[in-house]
C-alpha cells in the first residue's frame, strides 16, 4: 500500500496521470483499470481516472501488480529483428503465425518468440500476461513490419502515435478484378458479423442498424499494376479496423487473393494459397524526435505468385 499527500504544483493534474508517474512500471491502461476497480482512494472516497486532483488530497494505493506472464518461451521459433533499441523493437513477421496468445493459441505464437528474446516484455502492456509489448497486430497469414514496445513508457508513447494515426502503415495486397481508376478511398464503417464473430463488414447503408455499433474507417490505395484478371495494390491505412483491408476491399467486389474468409465462394488459389497481403512500410518519430522508415520487401512465396500473374499476362 501506498500514500501521497497532493502538493500545491500538482493541483489540476489528472489522478490517471498522477499515478502513472508515480508508478512508472505499469501502463496508463492499466492503472486505470485498477482505479475502476477501486483499488485507489481519494480521501478514503473512489474516484474516476479523470479526477482534476486538489492540493491536501489524501490518496491511497493498493493496486495489484499484473499476473506474471504465463507464456511459455519459444526459442525455436525464428525471431526477423529488422531494428531494435533501449525501447522498441521492430521485426519482420513470417506469414503462419498468430501475434498473441488466446484461448485456442497458448504457444507457437509470436509473443512466445519474443519473451524468450527478451524476458522483461513480461511487465510490458494493458495485458502482459497475454499481449506483453503489443501495440498492433498483423493477422495469422498476414506478413510484414510490426513494432513492439520494450518498456511500459515506450508502450504509451507508440499506442498513443496508433490512436492519433501519427504512424504510417503501407501494405502490398494483391485484389481480384480490373479496377477503373489508378487511385481510389474506401471509406466505410466497420462492424462485427453479428452472425459470425470472427467475421468483420463493411457497413454501407447508414440506416443499417449495425451501423451504431460500426467504427469509422478509410483506405486509401493505389493500382500499382493491373494484371489480366488481378490487380497489384499498394494500400495505405488511415485507421486499424480489424481486417480493415480485407473487408474494404471486399466490400467493393475486389477481394484479395487467397483470402479464405472474405474471398469469392468459389475463388481459386494462387502460389502458396496464403493471403496476398504484406506490411510492407512502417513510418513513425522515436520519442527522441528522429524519424524512422522501415521497408519490407515481399516474401518469396508472393513474389511466385506475381511472376505468375505477369506470365499470364504476357501470354495473353
Amino acid at each position: 500500500m501506498n500514500k501521497f499527500i497532493v502538493q500545491a504544483k500538482e493541483t489540476g493534474e489528472r489522478l490517471d496521470k498522477f499515478l502513472a508517474r508515480k508508478f512508472p512500471q505499469y501502463s496508463r491502461a492499466y492503472l486505470q483499470k485498477q482505479i475502476q476497480k477501486g483499488g485507489v482512494q481519494i480521501n478514503a472516497h473512489s474516484e474516476k481516472s479523470n479526477y482534476k486532483l486538489k492540493a491536501g488530497d489524501k490518496i491511497v494505493v493498493a493496486i495489484k501488480p499484473p499476473e506474471a506472464i504465463s507464456l511459455a518461451p519459444e526459442k525455436d521459433i525464428p525471431l526477423e529483428i529488422i531494428y531494435e533499441d533501449r525501447d522498441l523493437i521492430v521485426i519482420n513477421k513470417p506469414a503462419g503465425i498468430v501475434v498473441h496468445a488466446g484461448v485456442k493459441n497458448l504457444k507457437h505464437t509470436l509473443v512466445n518468440a519474443l519473451i524468450a528474446h527478451y524476458p522483461l516484455l513480461g511487465q510490458v502492456g494493458d495485458e502482459p500476461n497475454v499481449r506483453p509489448g503489443i501495440v498492433h497486430r498483423l493477422d495469422k497469414d498476414v506478413s510484414g513490419l510490426m513494432v513492439v514496445a520494450k518498456n511500459n513508457q515506450s508502450f504509451a508513447y507508440l499506442k498513443n502515435l496508433f490512436k492519433t494515426r501519427q504512424i504510417k502503415k503501407i501494405y502490398a495486397c494483391l485484389s481480384w478484378g480490373k479496377f477503373q481508376e489508378e487511385k481510389g478511398e474506401i471509406r466505410l464503417p466497420i462492424a462485427s458479423n453479428p452472425k459470425n464473430p470472427s467475421r468483420m463488414v463493411a457497413v454501407q447503408n447508414p440506416r443499417d442498424p449495425l451501423n451504431q455499433k460500426a467504427k469509422s474507417a478509410c483506405t486509401e490505395f493505389k493500382i500499382l499494376k493491373q494484371f489480366d484478371k488481378t490487380a497489384l495494390i499498394k494500400v495505405y491505412l488511415k485507421t486499424g479496423r480489424r481486417h480493415q483491408i480485407r473487408v474494404h476491399f471486399k466490400s467493393i467486389g475486389h477481394p484479395l487473393v487467397n483470402d479464405r474468409l472474405y474471398g469469392y465462394r468459389r475463388q481459386i488459389f494462387l502460389g502458396s494459397g496464403r493471403i496476398f497481403l504484406h506490411a510492407t512500410q512502417l513510418e513513425f518519430v522515436l520519442p527522441q524526435g528522429k524519424e524512422m522508415k522501415f521497408i519490407s520487401p515481399l516474401p518469396e512465396d508472393l513474389e511466385k505468385i506475381l511472376n505468375l500473374e505477369s506470365g499470364i499476362m504476357n501470354q495473353e
